[in-house]
């Protein structure tokens, strides 16, 4: 039994080491999308600098499919020339870099959409340029920084009433302090998610952030916590018909339940 055990704590540890970047790579595709959606908001960014000349010619070299990394120049281009980027459009370019993985120069774009959105009392914007910047520096490999950024995210989103917005950069709060071995740390913003679920009737998403929370007391060593909130989710997953859990949960519960 107690073979069992050690056996189900390092799965579960697996398992979590690679949640951060399950979680993380599909919000980066989500929030920056293809080249196609790319190409189709440099095209609002056309089209809001009509003040500035542009020759055709320029406009398609710059977008063009084989030199789409020259986007950026293009914009320093027409702020040069006396255009004026607006926030939503420094995001939309910063999301851009983000997609092709050029998070430099994607944190330069943020930065410049966070200082104008402050200076024009935005706090959404502002909130969404904090957001990015975070999944930028995750990029850059400045964990701080990262966690930084998101937590502002995510006081802004708090505010602003937001609260899926909310839980959105706090689940990326605790799998970046999961990765610096801060267990306890990271409990706290899942506790938080867990709450925000409940409170907007997401049973899919609370049934998740209570099984995450039992698996993360397991890898503390904290069985009997790890029972508490891994039980609750099994109600939680038969009371809501839900299907996709861990498929080794009830073994967990199961092995732990019959510990001394």
């Amino acid at each position: 039994m107690v073979r069992y055990i050690k056996q189900a704590h390092a799965r579960v540890s697996a398992w979590l080491r690679t949640l951060p970047l399950l979680l993380i790579i599909p919000a980066l595709l989500i929030s920056c999308g293809g080249d196609a959606e790319s190409d189709r908001l440099l095209g609002l960014l056309e089209t809001k600098l009509t003040d500035v000349p542009m020759q055709a010619g320029a406009w398609r070299k710059a977008t063009g499919t084989e030199n789409l990394d020259s986007v950026d120049v293009y914009a320093d281009t027409c702020v040069s020339r006396g255009g004026k980027l607006s926030p939503d459009l420094l995001l939309k370019l910063g999301n851009v870099m983000l997609s092709r993985n050029q998070f430099a120069e994607a944190h330069r774009y943020f930065t410049q959409a966070l200082n104008d959105a402050n200076h024009a009392g935005e706090t959404q914007k502002a909130a969404f340029a904090n957001g990015n910047m975070g999944l930028a520096c995750i990029g850059m490999d400045s964990v701080e920084a990262a966690i930084g950024y998101l937590e502002r995210a995510a006081s802004q989103e708090e505010e602003l009433g937001n609260l899926e917005a909310q839980a959105i950069e706090l689940r990326h709060l605790a799998m970046l302090v999961q990765l610096t071995g801060e267990g306890d740390d990271a409990l706290k913003y899942m506790y938080v998610c867990r709450d925000i679920y409940r409170q907007i009737d997401n049973p899919e998403l609370l049934a998740e952030y209570t099984w995450s929370i039992g698996f993360s007391h397991l890898v503390l060593d904290r069985p009997d916590s790890a029972l508490v909130y891994l039980k609750e989710a099994q109600q939680l997953i038969k009371d809501n018909s839900l299907e996709d859990t861990p498929p080794f949960l009830d073994q967990v519960v199961d092995s732990l339940s019959r510990l001394p």
